[in-house]
């Protein structure tokens, strides 16, 4: 197998607008810069076959950028959208790229949208150029960092608390590509938790940049890349203070970062030799969401506030049977499958996946090491177990949020299944 890695710088310009935290991202734009966002690339080819995988310090990568993303790197490198995962960190302390919140309504600036567009081809540019024969080695530790989110209280309402005890996707695989005179070409890995640590008007990318830099500083030049897991209800356990959550300033980024980088060193003393086998496969499967309300429904429950993200999303299902449009009866959701090698592959899935589907992913293909990846190639929405839907809370309420017209009527289980038998069909394995 043949590999490339490359960054770029993707900061954005102080006053640009930021995504992750509704009340702070409409008081004013970024003010200050507290460690640089990059986007880092590895092209891939072998036995005919070619990948991109490339991560992104950002919020979400959603469908519209994500498109636009895929079809640039496709023409420069007839490459078809199976053959590029995106994939992002979803760093609460970057700009608004027009994936989620605020950002769909009021649009970020398209300067900043082709500043990334640019450093992507030129990451891309970079790696295919530098393409070398490469040996593969992976494996599979555990990260401390992961707590569980959901917490109940003595009524069985869950709220957005640490649960030390709750259920959580603590695995921490690792993959690293070294060319024949032995330097690390690049070096993936991935937990699954949200970077929500940093606050404020300051552009982070928290602790996955905080890790991918510890790592860095140990191989003696940029290689790592890190790769979001199924974290949709989990935070880092560095968060924790008492009963609740914390957000604190970058030193507490840092040291999360810190811990998990030490975790991944550890992993990489034991890592085994993997044959290499590239494959690629994408497919979307439909969520169905149930019956949405109809127009007096919505209308009722509207207050006029524009600063309350409920009440825009709630207008937009107004205004779209206004139009005469139908609301969605289902939320669209991509799944891709990248195989590095013989029992070495990466899960993709759009949307924010709680932790039941890293396992999931994990028990479909069986042996070997599996990447179980959520915040690819698109928004999404929470992705919840049915169990999970029955019991309430954040995620599972929060369809809204995406801008759907109602939750989902069952979990994400069967839409799941469904799309990794089409995986493993398009030889994934």
């Amino acid at each position: 197998m043949q590999a490339g890695f490359a960054r770029r710088d993707i900061t954005p310009p102080l006053g640009s607008a930021m995504a992750g935290w509704c009340t702070r991202d409409l008081a004013r734009g970024c003010d200050h810069v507290l460690d640089p966002l990059y986007v880092r690339l590895l092209a891939l080819e072998h036995a005919g076959e070619r990948a991109l995988l490339v991560a992104f310090d950002l919020l979400f990568l959603g469908r519209e950028l994500s498109d636009r993303l895929k079809g640039a790197l496709g023409s420069r490198f007839d490459l078809a959208p199976r053959q590029i995962l995106l994939n992002a960190s979803h760093n609460h302390a970057g700009p608004a790229d027009g994936g989620y919140g605020f950002a769909v309504f009021d649009r970020p600036d398209p300067l900043d949208l082709d500043a990334i567009v640019e450093a992507t081809l030129a990451a891309a540019e970079e790696a295919m150029g530098a393409l070398q024969e490469v040996t593969i080695t992976a494996g599979v530790g555990r990260s401390q960092v992961p707590v569980c989110r959901r917490r109940a209280d003595a009524a069985g309402c869950f709220h957005n608390a640490p649960n030390l005890a709750g259920f959580v996707y603590d695995k921490l695989p690792v993959c690293r590509l070294e060319s024949r005179a032995g330097e690390t070409v690049a070096l993936l890995f991935s937990i699954a938790s949200h970077p929500t640590i940093v606050y404020g008007h300051g552009i982070s990318a928290d602790y996955p940049g905080a890790a991918a830099g510890a790592v860095d500083a140990w191989l003696g030049h940029p290689a790592a890349i890190f790769l979001q897991g199924c974290g949709a209800d989990s935070k880092p356990r560095q968060q924790i203070s008492g009963e609740d959550w914390i957000t604190a300033d970058q030193a507490l980024a840092v040291l999360a970062g810190e811990t998990l980088a030490a975790e991944v060193i550890d992993v990489c003393g034991r890592l085994r030799p993997v044959e290499p086998a590239l494959r690629t496969a994408l497919t979307e499967v439909d969520w169905p969401l149930q019956p949405a309300l109809n127009r007096e429904e919505y209308a009722a429950q509207l207050t006029g506030n524009r600063n309350d993200l409920k009440q825009r999303s709630l207008a937009l299902q107004v205004e779209r049977l206004d139009r005469g449009q139908t609301l969605t009866d289902s939320a669209p959701l991509l799944v891709q499958g990248i195989q590095l090698g013989e029992g070495l592959r990466l899960v993709a899935i759009e949307g924010e996946p709680c932790a039941p589907f890293a396992h999931q992913a994990e028990g479909f293909f069986g042996a070997g090491v599996t990447f179980p990846l959520g915040y690819s190639n698109g928004t999404g929405l929470y992705l919840v177990t049915t169990q999970q839907l029955a019991e309430g809370g954040y995620e599972p309420e929060s369809y809204w949020e995406y801008l759907f017209p109602a939750p989902p009527r069952a979990g994400f289980e069967h839409p799941l299944a469904e799309a990794l038998v089409k995986l493993s069909e398009a030889g994934i394995a």
